[in-house]
């Protein structure tokens, strides 16, 4: 059915369909433009008005400005019978203003889409109704001419569409003419079914339309099977997707950056190739493709996978080989699933454990599954789908986009789609294309190869080239190549053709919706911007300047034209399990991300509207959860809703979200009329006591009060907006979140500025450094205690301790470097001097002059004794640095050495430089680079490498030099000078060694980092993530973290071990151009464009970034060290102050899932997924002992000697007693066990079960049962040890806790009072009183030794939806009892109340209810002091509580999902919480905080930092006062 009329005016249909009329105006039938001035439409439509060849018809375009109405001729030679192929063809006699025709595309592979049109039946409005309907398939006939497309779904297709164009709403072309429908029922209304003339039909008609409307290049949409053929240029990629699939891998990821033709590569190469059987039987494997909504769960049953699908559900999208009977295997892809990683209104959680669970039966499905994504999705990926991603890592099914294309792969992809339509280029044109192509980018134009992200650029070119032919008597030309700008005009002409079209108002518009369609970046989540889906309707809304129609008219105009020219598609959103009659939502997006990256206009137009569309993200999402849950609390408030309505005075918002706002508005009003009342109330109490008690002075006593409370309101309300702007830069810009964190604190210590602190402080940054210039290079000391760092005008030295900047040296500095004992530093100069400053005192000790041109590097002897020095003047020189004698001129470099590197024993020397080559045959020469080898004894030279290299690197023995060419890294034996390896399939422009000299690794611009296996020359690693080259990589000293730096903004850090990142290090707001470990490995500096060095805590950041994939965690005994336990199989020992990783404990199958340590802290034992439990040493790591199982739960005894495992399956019911300090078997107990228990001298075991009620008791010495607890027959659902070990307190369902006196056996107490089961049950500290907790909302306090009941503890009330407000509160049952340390306070928890209570325990009075979670409060602990209560709800965050006060005073956030374990640390200063994934929290004193985060920021204020923080206050002592 159609959209609204508001929402279809906007449709390219409009400008191109005509009623075709009779003599006396009445309207026939359809038709529509398809070329400049030839319009096509039925035969017989034009025979019902009695017209034929070669007569003179009238047509009307009554949608287009002014209604035109000219008149054509039908021509002879495109008619086509009505009983044949019934095909008309109309020449215009002239083409009205406005007009605009459509392009022709294929019907093949269409089957599924949805499809739409206009035409005019007698019942719909003069200018014409839309109808849709979907692609049933094509309808062969015995000669292709008579086929037929059958479309179903198609109700509003009824008479007077005839001759109606068929529009694809995924490809933007028209697949077909409408031609036949069904007989109409007694309604007038169709039975669903239409025909249409497919495209390749038509375009038989007219021999023209063959190449008039075909294009095979496809500007920026993908190639799809349908244009297979003209896909050229890729055969090595397609080639590698293919042997992967024939290798039997079930999983494929193919990797590559935004504009590298992924969606291409399987469309248009992977699945023709399977459909030709290039994999054998794949030519009967079913494809379908499909594309994540927001729904991925409803896109696999789109997809029609067998485990997933109902019945009826056909598959997005459908390959031929499908078709066929029985097919013995589907390969799905999902392309562009970076869009389920982008943060969404939902949680993602739930969609990927779907697509995880179908990994993980794929074989049984007999499916494979390839996902195609960008590269700089990767982090995200591991982070939210660790298990989709090892499940490609572990078949080697990563595959990554290959970086280059080759000069025969441009002239391919260039001159192959011409050539199969015969189209030629005049001569030298297509060299031209690619040697234009290849000049994109220097670095790789040497080895006549481009990167692959220049393809979009270059279809655009070709696009527009081919569409310019028809100008040049169909031959792509010169000419037209120069009117487009080239290939690197072409993406701006062919977009500004479109803005060229608009008046300055126009502009507004396009601004505002094509912003839109940009999804802001996201720093803190490392998710680079990219395109987004978006409602037509709230488009339309959002970018008219107000509601009139008018307003509305000009957006369908701007719109129109951004969809003719493919700036902007359309199509539409089907909601999961919609009806099959539905036409889903209209949405837009643009037509690539491209356009965001290489379009100026756009960029500009988005960093212009940048914080609004951050504002609109936000308040989306909110609306989203709002509309799901309608809770008060989802209402905007705060920041949102006053940046909202600041917005409104300015932007058109779309009308949801402006009541939305409303909502919010009046729900705050709402609050500020109580608040009045309330005051009112409370003025008319205290007038009536003042006149009791002396007017006067009350009345000035109230005033100063009055105006206080209203001072401190806006203190505290100006605090959380400094609170809200730090944590929304905390990602971005650490240096200014911290600030803001300080003042918001220092202006009211709001629980929000707490928080702001504490997140600030832990930020891995240890220190910020301003240069005044774009940073280039730096470099520690051998002692790490002094920083040079390298800027354009000279150099800086700064003492790492204080961060106090110690020297300043101003240009020409060209060069540094430390002595080997940190005692002086060397500096190049642009006089052609060497400068060497003593760092301990401050002055300069000597001058070396000799040089007659700049000195371009310089490098200590590792004896120190020695310093070399390379110059532009092309000599190298080596000096004694005891007496400044210039020991040797080394001569042999024709040109400026840039690089001058000792190997590690001192005896040798490798320079870089430039060399001048001559050609083979004596031609002129071209200057190319060069490395020298020399002997330093000598100064003789041992080798000439004729190769350039920006740096040359020496392996740790020495024998091995490495260089980096143009992306070429080659290995040479130092003693011969013979080449041992080049190192291909990388992009390598910087190159470093391990410390041990195995491995190699590479980092350049196809954004990611390579290790290789130093010996072999093979790659063992590739680090993707970075979306922009990088710049800079490093190994750390111990050689088990990689350091790697881009242009891009960050630095990441790598687990040479695993492979994957664990952290990413955001700050810098431009390139990062270096990056280099202290000499302990503890710290990290990294330089940028943005003139700052940031110095970073290695260890912090990477314990951080671990826990974020972490499933368990505890900490030792006496709070020293930190045991966790991760999906990656590994559990990891640190220290708990420094975050330093100590142990890393391999050798569990999968993920471990627990970790506890002993009592005695002497012994760790994890649990996995394996079923299995080790024993290790808690010092070293040593493992001590594997324990069989089956392993679901563990226990340690109190004396930490015995350690109890229970598997809790019934066929595998039992546990195991173990030694700890050996791992022996001590005993296997039999039966099933749900709970177990030591008691607190470790001699006694208890074990329950939900299944059997009794409790038996075993010696934990032996595994003999001593007794068996039975009372009458109900389930245990809890037992408890007293704390002296005599007593046992068991809780069961019919309501009564028993007290068992465990020497006996004997039951000497029934506890009853609660009128339902009883679920939890636990003894005071001090073992004189017993809680209890009921279903029946209840909860009670027994004496432990006369079993009498002290209280009934009551008020938690139950939240129910759909409960009735006249039906009364109903009790909720309470599910948890914790006792504070001391025993004197019981917090209390109910499954519903969304609250906790606090009760003395003495009296059995209430003290308190603390109130902030949105669902129900899972978990409750007291810290070891007892003063902060630490609470977790089921909305996934984690409030502490002041116990005395019941004030909160911090809200944890950021958990991925319910909070399942809080623990803290044993000295209280630390918690840890469980969820999807783990945190650690450290409590931080405010003071501490800021006295931390002064330290690091400590330095002047930037520029943007002067104009963000507040005007009237320093953050930190020794700011500047901005006024």
């Amino acid at each position: 059915m159609g959209t609204t009329r508001d929402a279809r005016t906007a449709d390219v249909l409009t400008a191109a369909v005509a009623q075709v009329r009779d003599g006396d105006g009445s309207v026939l039938g359809t038709g529509f433009l398809i070329g400049e001035n030839l319009l096509i439409s039925c035969a017989h439509v034009l025979a019902d008005g009695g017209y034929g060849p070669g007569d003179a018809v009238q047509l009307v375009f009554p949608r287009v400005s002014g209604v035109p109405s000219p008149r054509g001729r039908v021509l002879e030679e495109g008619w086509r019978a009505p009983d044949e192929q019934d095909i008309a063809l109309v020449l215009l006699d002239e083409v009205p203003a406005g007009v605009v025709p459509l392009s022709l595309g294929s019907s093949a592979g269409c089957a599924g889409r949805q499809v739409r049109s206009l035409g005019f039946p007698v019942q719909a409005p003069p200018d014409g109704h839309f109808g849709s309907a979907e692609v049933l398939g094509l309808l062969p006939a015995p000669d292709s001419a008579d086929d037929m497309l059958q479309l179903t779904g198609a109700n509003d297709l009824t008479t007077g569409f005839s001759g109606g164009p068929v529009l694809d709403e995924v490809a933007g072309r028209v697949v077909g003419m409408v031609s036949a429908i069904t007989a109409p029922d007694g309604h007038d209304r169709g039975h669903g079914i239409a025909y249409a003339t497919p495209a390749e039909v038509l375009r038989d008609a007219w021999p023209a339309l063959r190449v008039l409307d075909v294009s095979p290049y496809q500007a920026l949409a993908p190639f799809t099977s349908e244009q297979a053929r003209w896909f050229h240029g890729r055969e090595d990629a397609v080639r590698r997707l293919v042997d992967a699939l024939a290798g039997g891998e079930r999983t494929v990821l193919l990797l590559g950056p935004s504009g590298a033709g992924k969606s291409s590569l399987v469309q248009a190469g992977l699945l023709p190739a399977l459909a030709r059987g290039e994999v054998p039987g794949s030519d009967r494997w079913r494809q379908v493709v499909a594309r994540p909504g927001p729904d991925l769960p409803a896109v696999l049953e789109q997809a029609g996978l067998p485990a997933t699908a109902p019945s009826g559900v056909r598959p997005a999208a459908t390959g031929s080989p499908g078709d066929g009977p029985d097919p013995v295997r589907t390969v799905l892809v999902i392309d562009q699933f970076e869009e389920i990683l982008a943060p969404s209104t939902e949680p993602l959680t739930a969609a990927l454990a779907t697509i995880t669970g179908a990994i993980r039966s794929l074989e049984a499905a007999d499916v494979v599954l390839v996902i195609v994504m960008r590269d700089d999705f990767y982090p995200r990926l591991s982070a939210l789908a660790p298990e989709l991603l090892r499940a490609a890592l572990k078949t080697r099914g990563v595959l990554n986009v290959p970086a280059t294309l080759t000069s025969a792969d441009l002239n391919a992809i260039v001159t192959g789609p011409a050539a199969d339509l015969k189209v030629a280029f005049e001569a030298g044109l297509a060299p031209q294309i690619v040697s234009d192509v290849l000049a994109l980018n220097p670095r790789t134009a040497g080895a006549r190869e481009a990167p692959v992200t220049v393809l979009p650029m270059l279809e655009v070119a070709l696009s527009q080239l081919w569409d310019r032919r028809l100008d040049h008597d169909g031959m792509l030309t010169h000419d037209a190549y120069r009117r487009i700008g080239a290939v690197t005009g072409a993406l701006a002409d062919w977009c500004g053709a479109a803005l060229r079209e608009l008046d300055d108002p126009q502009r507004l518009i396009a601004q505002r919706a094509l912003t839109a369609l940009v999804r802001p970046a996201d720093e803190a989540l490392n998710i680079p911007a990219a395109r987004q889906r978006f409602p037509l309707l709230e488009l339309r809304e959002l970018s008219a300047a107000d509601g009139t129609p008018e307003a509305l008219e000009a957006v369908d105009a701007v719109l129109e034209v951004l969809s003719r020219h493919r700036i902007i598609t359309t199509d539409r959103v089907h909601e999961p399990r919609a009806a099959d009659g539905s036409v889903g939502t209209p949405m837009a997006e643009l037509i690539h991300d491209t356009l965001i990256r290489d379009w100026p206009e756009l960029r500009r137009w988005a960093e212009q509207d940048a914080r609004f569309h951050g504002w609109l993200h936000r308040a989306r999402t909110s609306h989203a959860r709002w509309q799901k849950h309608r809770e008060l609390e989802d209402l905007p408030a705060g920041t949102l809703l006053a940046e909202g309505t600041d917005w409104e005075r300015h932007r058109r918002l779309p009308t949801e979200l402006a009541r939305f706002l409303d909502a919010g508005r009046h729900r705050e009003q709402a609050a500020m009329r109580r608040s009045r009342r309330l005051n009112t109330v409370l003025a008319t109490m205290l007038a009536l006591a003042l006149i009791a008690s002396g007017v006067a002075i009350f009345q000035w006593r109230a005033a100063v009060e009055a105006k206080q409370a209203v001072q401190e309101q806006q203190l505290m309300s100006r605090s959380r907006q400094f609170s809200a702007e730090s944590t929304s830069l905390l990602g971005t810009e650490p240096n200014l979140a911290s600030r803001l964190a300080i003042a918001a604190y220092r202006t009211s210590p709001t629980s929000e500025a707490a928080d702001a602190l504490r997140a600030a402080a832990a930020v891995p940054l240890r220190r910020s450094i301003n240069d005044s210039r774009p940073v280039k290079s730096v470099v520690f000391s051998p002692d790490g205690r002094t920083l040079a760092a390298g800027a354009f005008d000279g150099v800086g030295l700064w003492d790492m301790a204080t961060g106090r900047k110690t020297a300043t040296f101003a240009a020409p500095v060209t060069s540094v470097a430390f002595s080997p004992d940190s005692a002086v530093l060397a500096m190049g100069g642009g006089h052609g001097t060497v400068r060497l400053w003593d760092v301990t005192v401050g002055r300069d000790v000597a001058t070396f002059a000799g040089h007659t041109k700049p000195v371009n590097a310089v490098a200590f002897s590792p004896d120190g004794d020695t310093l070399a020095t390379g110059g532009e003047d092309g000599t190298v020189r080596l000096w004694d640095v005891a007496t400044g004698r210039d020991t040797a001129t080394l001569t042999g470099h024709t040109e400026g050495v840039d690089a001058v590197v000792f190997s590690p024993d001192g005896d040798a020397l490798a320079t870089a430089g430039s060399a001048s080559v001559p050609e083979t045959g004596g031609g002129p020469g071209n200057s190319v680079g060069s490395v020298r080898l020399w002997d330093v004894a000598t100064g003789e030279s041992a080798a000439t490498l004729p190769v350039p290299s920006r740096a040359p690197v020496f392996s740790p023995d020495g024998d091995t030099l490495a260089t980096a060419t143009a992306g070429l890294v080659r290995l040479w034996d130092t003693d011969t000078g013979r080449n041992k390896a080049t190192l291909s399939g990388g992009d390598g422009d910087a190159v470093v060694f391990s410390p041990d000299g195995e491995t190699l690794a590479t980092a350049g611009s196809d954004r990611t980092a390579r290790l290789w296996d130093a010996d072999t020359g093979r790659i063992t690693a590739t680090f993707a993530g970075h979306s922009d080259r990088l710049t800079s990589v490093v190994f750390s000293p111990d050689g088990e973290t990689l350091a790697t730096a881009g242009s891009d903004s960050t630095a990441r850090l790598w687990d040479v071990s695993t492979r994957e990142v664990t952290a990413t290090l955001t700050g810098h707001s431009a390139w990062v151009n270096a990056v280099v470990f202290s000499p302990d490995g503890e710290t990290l500096a990294t330089a940028g464009n943005d003139a700052t060095v940031q110095v970073w805590d290695v260890s912090a950041a990477a314990f951080a970034a671990h826990l974020g994939s972490v499933g368990s965690v505890a900490f030792s005994p006496d709070g020293a060290a930190v045991a966790t336990g991760s999906e990656d199989g590994t559990a990891r020992l640190w220290e708990a102050d420094t975050s330093t990783n100590t142990a890393t404990l391999t050798g569990h199958d999968g993920a471990v899932d627990a970790v506890v340590f002993s009592p005695d802290g002497e012994t760790l034992a994890t649990r996995g997924k394996d079923r299995t439990a080790r024993l290790w040493e808690a010092d070293t790591g040593r493992m001590i002992a594997s324990l069989t199982g089956p392993v679901d739960e563990m226990v340690f005894s109190p004396d930490g000697e015995v350690l109890a495992t229970a598997a809790e399956s019934e066929s595998e019911s039992g546990v195991h007693l173990w030694e700890a300090d050996t791992g022996r078997m001590i005993a296997s107990l039999t039966g099933p066990v749900d709970e177990m228990v030591f008691s607190p001298d470790g001699e006694v075991l208890a074990t329950a079960a939900e299944s059997e009620s009794g409790v038996h008791l075993w010696e934990a010495d032996t595994g003999r049962k001593t007794a068996s607890l039975t009372g009458d027959p109900q389930f245990v659902n809890a037992v408890v040890f007293s704390p002296d070990g005599e007593t046992l307190a068991t809780a069961g369902n019919h309501g009564t806790v028993r007290l068992w006196d465990v020497g006996t056996g004997r039951n000497t107490a029934t506890l009853t009072g609660h009128t339902a089961p009883v679920a939890s049950v636990v003894f005071s500290p001090g073992g004189d009183t017993l809680a209890s907790a009921g279903e029946d909302g209840t909860a009670r306090l027994w004496d432990a030794d006369t079993g009498r009941n002290t209280a009934t503890l009551t008020g938690h009330v139950g939240h129910y939806e759909g409960d009735r407000e006249d039906s009364g509160p109903a009790p909720a049952s309470v599910d948890a009892v914790v006792f504070s340390p001391d025993g004197g306070t019981l917090a209390t928890t109910a499954l519903t109340d969304r609250t906790v209570r606090l009760w003395d325990v003495r009296t059995g009075g209430h003290t308190a209810t603390l109130t902030g979670h949105t669902s129900s409060v899972d978990l409750v602990a007291f810290s070891p002091s007892g003063e902060t209560l630490a609470t977790a709800g089921a909305e996934g965050t984690v409030r502490l509580w002041d116990v005395a006060t019941a004030r909160s005073t911090a809200t944890i956030t950021g958990h991925d999902g319910a909070v399942h374990s809080l623990v803290f640390s044993p000295d209280g200063d630390s918690l840890a919480t469980v969820s999807a994934n783990v945190r650690l929290w450290h409590h931080i004193a405010p003071a501490t905080a800021i006295s931390a985060l002064c330290g690091t920021v400590a330095r002047d204020l930037t520029r943007k930092e002067e104009g963000s923080l507040p005007p009237d206050l320093t953050a930190c002592p020794g700011d500047p006062e901005i006024r």
